[in-house]
């Protein structure tokens, strides 16, 4: 067996090891959700972002829509008033 620069470890000292390992991974989870706290006041929370972000798509996507309306009725040609209609949504 390969032993250069590490210790041996008994296998009762490793079922030991990996027991300790196991019992932090399973306790590390429910100490974090203990730990979860509200939202400082000066933070947002998710739904509040998520309805800022779907308002701005929303308002742009508005203006886009007049925007591109505006700029068929002013171009002259066909063909330019094609290519508007195909960026419209």
């Amino acid at each position: 067996m390969y032993t250069s620069g590490v210790a041996q470890i008994s296998g009762k000292s490793m079922k030991r090891i990996l027991l300790v390992l196991l019992i932090c991974l399973i306790a590390a989870p429910v100490d974090a959700a203990k730990k979860k706290k509200e939202p400082a006041a000066d933070q947002f929370s998710m739904k509040e972002v998520q309805a800022g972000v779907m308002s701005f798509a929303d308002t742009w996507g508005a203006y886009i829509g007049q925007s591109s309306e505006l700029l068929a009725i002013a171009v002259d040609t066909p063909e330019a008033r094609l290519q508007v209609k195909k960026f419209q949504f």
